[in-house]
């Protein structure tokens, strides 16, 4: 956790002194009819008071972080919705709930007591003192964008202001290039695509692991594209074809491709339900986890540790997503549902911010959550009250009895 604070200070730093986001701060003439920005960094909420514009906030995640869900009013709930960054999506035992607990009120402890009095500091740096919270401009916000899908997540309750753009970056593929396309089109047996995204390095991979790869991959009858960032892999076999890039929604979308193996990002898995194909998925850091196992439990596919990979479990989970239909008509059944809806992502999201311009602002959908205290939320007063007055109706009645007992043992004495 020490760790990942000081990575987020470092981030806070490196994006407010970039040149550009300094002439925005110093220019005066320029003018914007609405903000957007990643709630995850807090300091840039502060441009929607300095240009006077509605803000929407937005996330590449399934869900904002459960601490900026609390901050724009959206219900949390440790054991309902863990938060996202966890690697499981339901606690299934006692142990997974208490550390679902015990990691939401950290996380929230650590968020009030060190991540906004930072940033708070860095508004007054780099805005002038006096400026406003995190938390006061937060609460100003008008929309909250997330890349939810409803086909891989557990359905949450939300407040009007949060709006789902899943699969936003879903755009027509373009045609393959030729070359490309002649590999995909003669590959009769099938295609595996391979790519661990952009935020994880294969040269970050251990030659063991590089070393089993490569040999599932020799006894494997199919046509292997492995986006690889250093084009030079020694003792690669010939059915395993090495780019810096490949188009991934154009691959995806090819009938020869018949898997997809995947690091477990955001994006990459929604591309892969949307044209239906079946994934293995080998998580590394951050949500990718919690994403593969969301994918897992749909039956989409299946997983396996990078930490603990043996080469006949790893061909043989290939093998069973490639060979056991059961994955690829769960993955397009989920394809089918996914496309069947009123507009796309990125008409649902432009729809709204021309709506918040038309209207400068939508107060009128913020969540009453952002207004109340978190004792009233927890009912504690209504707790506290209604404890007093029992322990007084309690003391009451006690005090009546031993009243009426005492007169009862007076009268026997007299009489």
């Amino acid at each position: 956790m020490p760790l990942l604070l000081e990575m987020l200070n470092d981030v806070v730093e490196l994006q407010m002194q970039h040149p550009f986001v300094q002439n925005l701060i110093t220019n005066q003439s320029v003018k914007f009819d609405v903000f957007l920005l990643e709630l995850l960094v807090g300091p840039p909420i502060a441009f929607g008071k300095k240009f006077e514009c509605p803000i929407i906030g937005l996330t590449t995640l399934r869900q904002s972080l459960e601490t900026a869900n609390h901050l724009i009013g959206t219900p949390t709930h440790p054991i309902l919705y863990p938060d996202v960054l966890l690697p499981f999506e339901e606690p299934e035992n006692l142990l997974q709930r208490v550390f679902s607990a015990i990691y939401a009120l950290t996380a929230h402890l650590a968020t009030v007591f060190y991540i906004h009095p930072q940033q708070n500091l860095a508004i007054e740096k780099y805005f002038g003192k006096g400026f406003g919270t995190v938390e006061q401009l937060t609460s100003n916000a008008s929309l909250m964008f997330i890349n939810g899908n409803p086909f891989l997540d557990r359905p949450r309750p939300t407040m009007p202001a949060t709006i789902e753009i899943g699969g936003i970056h879903i755009v027509p593929p373009k045609p393959l290039p030729t070359n490309l396309k002649i590999v995909l089109d003669s590959a009769s047996v099938g295609v595996i695509y391979f790519s661990l995204g952009t935020n994880v390095k294969t040269k970050l991979l251990s030659k063991q692991v590089k070393d089993i790869l490569l040999s599932v991959f020799s006894e494997l009858p199919y046509t292997i594209l492995w986006k690889l960032e250093d084009e030079d892999l020694p003792n690669s076999p010939d059915n395993v074809i090495v780019s810096k890039w490949f188009p991934q929604s154009s691959v995806l979308k090819h009938p020869n491709t018949k898997l997809f193996i995947t690091q477990g990002g955001l994006q990459s898995i929604d591309e892969a339900i949307y044209e239906g194909v079946p994934m293995v998925g080998m998580p590394f850091f951050a949500d990718q986890p919690g994403n593969i196992n969301k994918m897992v439990r749909k039956g989409f596919g299946l997983s396996f540790d990078i930490g603990s990979l043996e080469k006949e479990h790893f061909k043989q989970t290939i093998l069973e997503v490639i060979n056991n239909p059961k994955y690829g008509l769960n993955v397009k059944k989920a394809s089918q549902l996914g496309r069947d809806k009123p507009m796309s992502g990125l008409e649902h999201a432009v729809w709204w911010v021309e709506y918040l311009i038309r209207h400068k602002g939508a107060k009128h959908l913020q969540s009453p959550l952002i207004n109340i205290s978190w004792w009233k939320y927890l009912l504690l007063d209504v707790i506290a009250c209604l404890a007093i007055a029992i322990t007084a109706l309690c003391f009451v009645v006690f005090i009546g009895l031993r009243f009426a007992i005492w007169c009862y043992v007076t009268l026997i004495q007299r009489s």
